[in-house]
């Protein structure tokens, strides 16, 4: 469930979270990048050359991820980290907090109902209904006015609480857009 861990608390990866993630194949330090981009402009891929990173944090979390985020339901992964003392529980619950309840439902939604057969194109198609309906929504600029214009960093979600948010809601955000679905075709 580590889509599941990431996409709801947002937790950023270094580059060996990512290769574990399956977001990245593998890891060429930044000092060697310009050298490394010379060479396949030249037509040399044989100078991609992997190095093994800077350890990563996932590998050592993920029995406490699975345990909390397999949860059938947003709330319920809230309530399983709140009956939890540790520090992996407690840093999870404060992020889950800094979020529009909405966006972690949508969120969840959209990684449980893909399959790991899915295109990134599948996955795209329903970040981008959501993305479509955000800004009415209104989250997305509650979201903006309390981190860059009044910097209170306290949001009005619409929703306040995940317990707010219904099915309903998540439909409603995710269902098809009909003439305004994302297209793959190139136009001229």
């Amino acid at each position: 469930h580590l889509g599941e861990y990431l996409g709801l608390t947002g937790t950023r990866m270094n580059a060996a979270d990512a290769i574990h993630a399956g977001f990245a194949d593998g890891f060429i330090p930044q000092a060697q990048w310009d050298a490394l981009k010379a060479d396949l402009v030249s037509g040399d891929i044989s100078a991609i050359k992997y190095e093994t990173p800077p350890a990563g944090m996932l590998p050592s979390i993920l029995a406490e991820i699975d345990r909390h985020f397999s949860a059938e339901t947003l709330g319920d992964i809230e309530q399983s980290l709140k009956a939890d003392q540790s520090d992996f529980a407690t840093n999870a619950l404060k992020a889950l907090g800094r979020h529009a309840p909405l966006a972690m439902a949508c969120s969840m939604q959209i990684i449980r109902q893909l399959s790991p057969t899915d295109s990134i194109r599948a996955a795209l198609e329903h970040e981008y209904r959501f993305t479509y309906r955000a800004v009415a929504q209104g989250d997305f600029i509650e979201g903006i006015r309390a981190a860059i214009i009044d910097k209170d960093r306290s949001p009005k979600w619409a929703h306040p609480t995940i317990m707010d948010v219904s099915k309903n809601d998540v439909d409603e955000m995710l269902s098809p857009l009909g003439a305004d679905e994302l297209s793959w075709k190139e136009t001229a």
